[in-house]
């Protein structure tokens, strides 16, 4: 009795213990769901996670990438603007240099301006002089000219006078009645009146020999001086010296035919 008792206290033990099992394998079985379910939320979490840390770096990766192509195209950019900046300090250094020989051809032709301007002031100095020489002859060609005539006229007077004289004196010699004192005063009056006539006559023609002479002088040098300038620079001649157009030409024409005329010289 005591074994049996003994198998049914064990039996009872055996049952309690595994009564005890069932309950822990139960409680354990679910606290194990418990933290299955709770691996599984937090491993879709992470899963979640991780597809949008993906899709973060995928797009980051994708704007990484425009980025390099971005910056792959402003390096060419600034490649080609480098390239097209030295060649236009290349351009701006080769007009510096033109510009600068440009100054300097210009101040070289100011310089030479300046002296054509100096140079064409001295020929128009010299000009206006020649032509005051030229208007100041003329005027005293008129009038020595003029005082030819009037002793021209003159030289016709006395020249009358001494034919009248002379017809008298013939009609006095061939009249005997005329008393021969008279006849010697006529006579006396007459030579004196002849050789007055004589010396008036010497001495015009003395005066009008050297009038003439200086004219003439006066005129080759005017000439002389006229054509040196012409030489020297006919491109700048002004019109003004012998006119301009027709009335140029026949002034120059007047001028050589009263030259000629004047003077005996040709041109």
């Amino acid at each position: 009795m005591n074994n049996t008792s003994q198998n049914m206290v064990e039996d009872c033990l055996i049952v309690e213990k595994e009564k005890l099992w069932g309950e822990e394998e139960e409680d354990s079985e679910k606290r194990l769901l418990a933290k299955v379910e709770r691996l599984e939320r937090e491993i879709k979490e992470l899963q979640q996670s991780l597809r949008r840390e993906r899709e973060t770096v995928a797009e980051k990766q994708g704007k990484g990438r425009c980025l390099v192509r971005h910056l792959s195209q402003v390096i060419s950019y600034l490649a080609d603007f480098e390239a097209k900046l030295i060649e236009r300090v290349k351009q701006n250094e080769e007009l510096v240099k033109k510009l600068e020989c440009a100054e300097e051809n210009v101040h070289k032709l100011q310089a030479e301006l300046k002296n054509k301007n100096e140079e064409i002031d001295k020929e128009k100095a010299l000009q206006a002089q020649l032509v005051q020489e030229i208007e100041e002859n003329a005027l005293n060609l008129s009038k020595q000219k003029q005082q030819l005539e009037e002793s021209e006229n003159d030289r016709n007077l006395l020249m009358d006078r001494v034919h009248d004289l002379t017809k008298l004196l013939n009609d006095l010699q061939s009249n005997p009645k005329i008393n021969d004192k008279v006849t010697r005063v006529e006579e006396d009056s007459y030579e004196k009146q002849l050789r007055e006539n004589e010396l008036k006559s010497s001495e015009l023609l003395q005066a009008e020999i050297r009038q003439r002479s200086d004219v003439i002088e006066a005129y080759k040098k005017l000439k002389s001086r006229h054509n040196f300038l012409c030489s020297v620079a006919p491109q700048r001649w002004p019109t003004w010296i012998h006119g301009s157009g027709e009335w140029g030409r026949n002034r120059a024409k007047r001028r050589r035919r009263e030259g000629t005329r004047l003077f005996g010289i040709e041109k």
